[in-house]
């Protein structure tokens, strides 16, 4: 049900309906549990958790984070936005793990992390309608191909591999309505 639930947001986010969040909530909360209890990725679980509580927010925001309350319009980011979530995500990445190596058990720590940080701010770029959102994603879920695939979660390798089949023209389709609307 977590991957079905997850095709069907992507899906409507490749649409740029703001009905993706419904389905996105849902998912979140099964594969939260799936990955947190079955295969022990705890920043991947945390991960579904914060994805269900985005999903109010991104909702909110594509409805009426636009002017005067109206939707909010597909963007880029400039070149030092996207030096800063890129070089302020790795900062991150290395300060959680210097502190999840002491304190955490967690299967592919490192990478666990990485994805986790990367995803996060993904989310947040996509909440913001901000095209480079999808070249993130697909950076995280090829890493996610291999986290997956080394815990025997093979259902959800399919998902990533499913994810980046959409995040492509999903790209290009968020380009298209950009231009399309300057």
């Amino acid at each position: 049900m977590a991957s079905l639930f997850a095709l069907i947001y992507i899906y409507l986010a490749y649409k740029n309906l703001p009905l993706c969040f419904v389905f996105g909530l849902l998912s979140s909360v099964l594969w939260a549990y799936y990955s947190y209890q079955i295969l022990n990725l705890k920043f991947d679980g945390s991960l579904q958790v914060f994805y269900g509580l985005m999903s109010f927010y991104g909702l909110y925001i594509w409805k009426y984070g636009g002017n005067n309350n109206s939707t909010k319009p597909i963007s880029y980011l400039s070149l030092k936005q996207n030096l800063i979530w890129i070089f302020g995500g790795f900062i991150v990445v290395l300060l959680i793990y210097l502190w999840a190596e002491r304190f955490i058990e967690s299967s592919r720590t490192f990478l666990d992390i990485f994805t986790t940080v990367y995803s996060v701010i993904g989310t947040f770029l996509l909440v913001y309608r901000k095209i480079e959102n999808w070249i993130i994603f697909i950076i995280a879920d090829l890493l996610y191909i291999y986290i997956y695939y080394s815990q025997g979660a093979y259902v959800f390798v399919m998902m990533m591999m499913i994810y980046i089949l959409i995040a492509i023209p999903s790209w290009f389709n968020w380009k298209r309505i950009y231009l399309e609307s300057v």
